[in-house]
């Protein structure tokens, strides 16, 4: 049932959409997608009529982080801009139809499950988007609408870019040119350099921490730590908070969990529930486990990914931590990857193991890019690439901007990989100007 409600200076129109699973059998079963519609009140009466610009998350799998919504950062940017803003729960995601093992059991095999989830990709969320921009420019004049991608929200973008270019007035892209590859090997090859810097500049901020997280690192080497439901919080496992080493904020948040930690080996001689809750919920993988399925396969067209960021790993000797513990050396957090051990210590993906292997092991992904379209592209593209960015790498943006016909990209290394959270006027106040041909 659609709804709507009133917050600060918006009106808010929440709305679900019943769309097909499999857009090559429109017959077939149907999914769910959740958007939330942003209207400024005091444009209620022509709320029909604003241009729309919809938002695209970061993930893949994770629900729209601007919900629940209010009148401030981007979203403020764009309703005084004179846009209605669309906040999308990527199919799979959030209020959307979920994904989940509990959901996933209704099936008859592992082998539904496995074709279930290949209908979560890039391209399906795009078909999604082109339904519900139908649904809701219907009987208006002006049917096109803008994008906003964030991360894996610009891959989308890219490959919306490539299906549906007539349906774009205009695109931007933070942190998100996404690498045309056909596998994540060149990715985590990228990813692993980079990820070695941000560890060194971690323990040059915070020095005290080398010794810290060695015990850490040792005390759950040497003991069998269950989390609260039932997982296993390995050594391995809690150096997947790195993945904050990319953020903004993400080195303080990082210090302040491990201070806890070791501050509850010293005084108890074990981990206390707050800091096993601190160090299990980054990553978020079982709140959102279809993350740590189809990660790796948002790189693939036509190839398998194969546990690649395991495969470049295991050539990564510094991040070996019983290595750097034998050799007194610091302990290198790990990143955005995920590894088909992930599906062994963390209790929510157990079930789903099986279908990762086999996700893992795919290689008939259909392409996620139209190359010879994008080279003749006329759609206004605007793009922030970060040089620092731990999650897109730099270069590989570098290469997908060139190959976009007309993408003016903004190069900085003043922000980090989510710095619309705390930069937003400044970043899409001069990629608008970009797409206006203004100076800033």
């Amino acid at each position: 049932m659609n709804e709507t409600y009133k917050v600060p200076d918006i009106q808010v129109f929440e709305r679900f959409f019943s769309c097909p699973l499999n857009y090559n059998d429109r017959q077939g079963p149907t999914i769910t997608v959740f958007a939330r519609q942003l209207i400024p009140f005091s444009k209620i009466e022509v709320g029909g009529t604003l241009p729309i610009i919809c938002y695209l998350q970061g993930g893949p799998g994770y629900e729209c982080s601007a919900s629940p919504p209010d009148n401030s950062s981007w979203v403020k940017f764009f309703l005084d801009k004179g846009y209605q803003v669309i906040l999308l729960d990527q199919r799979g995601t959030g209020l959307s139809t979920a994904i989940n093992w509990q959901s996933l059991q209704a099936l008859p095999s592992n082998e539904h499950v496995v074709q279930h989830l290949k209908c979560f990709r890039a391209d399906s969320i795009v078909m999604d988007c082109e339904y519900i921009r139908e649904a809701l420019t219907q009987g208006r004049t002006d049917t096109k609408w803008s994008l906003i991608g964030q991360s894996f929200g610009g891959f989308c973008a890219t490959t919306y870019l490539s299906l549906f270019p007539d349906s774009l007035h205009r695109v931007y892209i933070t942190g998100g040119l996404p690498p045309m590859v056909v596998n994540p090997d060149k990715v985590y090859e990228a990813t692993f350099k980079k990820l070695t810097k941000r560890n060194l500049l971690y323990y040059e901020k915070y020095p005290g921490d080398i010794v810290r997280v060695r015990e850490i690192v040792h005390f759950l080497v040497n003991n069998v730590v269950k989390t609260p439901n039932a997982g296993t919080l390995t050594a391995r496992r809690f150096l997947l908070i790195g993945i904050d080493l990319g953020f903004h904020g993400g080195f303080d948040r990082m210090h302040q969990t491990i201070l806890r930690a070791h501050s509850d080996l010293r005084q108890i001689g074990t981990l206390s529930y707050k800091s096993i809750m601190n160090i299990c919920n980054t990553p978020s993988f079982e709140t959102n486990p279809l993350y740590a399925v189809l990660h790796e396969s948002i790189y693939c067209q036509g190839d398998a990914s194969k546990w690649s960021a395991e495969r470049e790993l295991e050539k990564q000797e510094q991040f070996h931590y019983l290595k750097a513990l034998n050799e007194n050396k610091p302990v290198f957090f790990l990143g955005e990857m995920v590894f088909s051990w992930c599906f062994q210590d963390f209790a929510e993906l157990r079930p789903l193991e099986e279908c990762a292997k086999a996700i893992a092991s795919e290689e008939h992904w259909p392409a996620l890019y139209d190359v010879s379209k994008l080279s003749k592209n006329k759609v206004p593209v605007a793009a922030i690439v970060y040089m620092d960015d731990m999650y897109v790498d730099y270069n590989l943006s570098l290469q997908t901007s060139d190959a976009v016909n007309g993408c003016k990209t903004w190069i900085t290394n003043q922000y980090l990989h989510n710095a619309i959270r705390y930069e937003s006027d400044t970043i899409f106040k001069q990629l608008t100007a970009l797409l206006d041909c203004q100076e800033f």
